[in-house]
């Protein structure tokens, strides 16, 4: 099993905020635009269980807002639900740059940054997903590193640690629409044509060139790409499907590609029109909305790599400069789970984009692991997390939810501490913490009434080196953290 991705099904959350304006973002708004037109086959599906396997020692419960929170296996009373009190409003405006499937809120990773670690700090989320971890460890003052095997995940990360300025970004698409041609767009699959206006498409196919995607295969042409040309298209990702005017295909979710026959058979029925949209404004438009809290001082670094490679690419960083120093100070991380998403599956659009095949990242990412094999990768991540973490107060935190199977609930959390964190050596089970979901926050809303019903816990396992230390109440863990300042956007458009 190779790397996945974080944010990967955390608690099955959507990322809605107040007033539709939350992780899932869109240029204008914010809308998350999760409407579901119809679920993708193979839907996930996890049910409320418990099952045995370690003996618990429940700390005190407190409610907040009818949430149940409480720690087990340990003395976390340090711990308090302070992210559940966050709206999404409060997240710096990088986060809502593309919507990402099983994506969990910045204010949990910000709870958990602030309350184990200091400013100047190394997180590192191994399986980034959309790289929400790494960038709010940027956004509060640590370097924050994220690392993935899928490109869309590496493209969105990259751009969130190392953003260009703004008024670069403006210039280079004022630079790319006035040298646009209409490129030859004979090899466009049809499942990409019934999508958009012949113009949008023509946008689309020509900064695909200009960034060279397609000229050398992943991960060459990623690595190629300028950090400028990188963020332009980390935001085209963000706009490439949704409902309303601000993205640029018929209506449909921007949370996830329906499957191509629905999709044609969808616009077919309902008799949808490809919309006219102007790329170039769209992203314009879109970078002023991502870019209103500016830059977040502290720069990270976002890898493309299996998670069990790290410790070369971290050394690599460090060598360069990268402020690892003695090593990483929090993993904190949403590992993938038991056969529960497919990412190249449910971004096949958006993949097309970046010249890759949704079923080369599937396979890349190796996900159809029964519980024996997801044990023993957890177990070499596990592995991997000795090697990188500093030898004395390295902690690791992994965000992992129950997994319906079917004929029974995987509570994944106990099953990883019981055998993969107390047989190893250097690490203790600090505890694992219970984080009850809305149903609002959770992506399997948007399939409706289905067979099943999805989880709503998660659980937070903290393994840990030598004295687990819990702040008390970090300075500012309820306000919003922008460590930057306003940029001029120039006078394109």
């Amino acid at each position: 099993m190779a790397s996945n991705h974080g944010d990967s099904g955390a608690g099955d959350r959507s990322g809605s905020g107040e007033g539709g304006s939350g992780e899932g973002g869109s240029g204008e708004g914010g809308s998350d635009e999760t409407d579901a037109i119809g679920p993708p086959s193979g839907r996930r599906e996890r049910m409320r269980a418990d099952r045995g396997g370690i003996d618990e020692r429940a700390a005190p419960t407190a409610s907040l807002d009818g949430l149940t929170h409480r720690s087990v296996m340990g003395d976390l009373d340090g711990i308090e639900p302070a992210w559940r009190t966050l709206k999404r409003k409060w997240e710096h405006s990088f986060h809502p740059m593309c919507s990402y499937m099983g994506m969990f809120p910045a204010s949990l990773p910000h709870y958990f940054v602030r309350k184990l670690t200091d400013e100047g700090d190394v997180v590192l989320d191994p399986f980034s997903g959309r790289g929400t971890t790494a960038l709010q460890a940027c956004v509060d003052g640590r370097v924050g590193i994220g690392n993935d095997l899928n490109p869309m995940a590496y493209v969105l990360t990259r751009a969130k640690v190392n953003p260009p300025p703004s008024a670069a970004v403006a210039e280079r698409l004022d630079e790319l629409s006035a040298a646009y041609t209409r490129p030859p767009m004979d090899d466009v699959p049809d499942r990409i044509r019934m999508l958009y206006h012949e113009r949008t498409l023509g946008h689309l196919v020509y900064l695909k060139r200009e960034f060279g995607l397609g000229e050398q295969g992943v991960p060459e042409d990623l690595h190629a790409l300028s950090d400028v040309d990188n963020f332009i298209a980390a935001m085209l990702l963000g706009v490439m499907h949704g409902q309303s005017d601000a993205y640029l295909s018929v209506p449909m979710p921007n949370t996830f590609s329906m499957s191509e026959n629905y999709l044609g058979n969808y616009i077919e029925e309902e008799g949808l029109e490809v919309p006219d949209r102007d790329v170039f404004q769209k992203l314009l438009e879109r970078l002023r909305t991502v870019y209103s809290d500016g830059r977040p001082e502290r720069r990270g670094h976002a890898v493309y790599g299996d998670v069990r490679d790290l410790p070369e690419a971290l050394a690599e960083i460090d060598d360069a400069g990268g402020d690892v120093g003695d090593g990483v100070d929090l993993l904190f991380t949403s590992p993938p789970y038991l056969k529960v998403l497919k990412y190249g599956l449910y971004n096949w659009i958006r993949l097309w984009f970046l010249d890759e095949e949704p079923d080369v990242v599937d396979e890349r990412l190796d996900d159809e692991l029964d519980l024996a094999e997801y044990l023993e990768f957890m177990t070499d991540t596990l592995r991997v997390a000795d090697e990188v973490l500093d030898d004395e107060t390295g902690v690791a935190a992994f965000v992992i939810g129950d997994v319906d199977q079917g004929d029974e609930v995987i509570n994944l959390a106990r099953e990883v501490a019981d055998a993969v964190v107390e047989p190893m050596d250097g690490f203790e089970v600090g505890g694992i913490v219970e984080d009850r979901v809305p149903d609002n926050e959770k992506v399997s809303r948007i399939w409706g009434e289905t067979k099943g019903e999805a989880t709503e816990i998660d659980r937070i396992l903290i393994a840990h080196r030598g004295e687990l230390t819990i702040k008390e109440d970090p300075d500012g863990l309820k306000t919003k953290t922008v460590r930057g300042t306003q940029e001029t956007l120039g006078s394109f458009g």
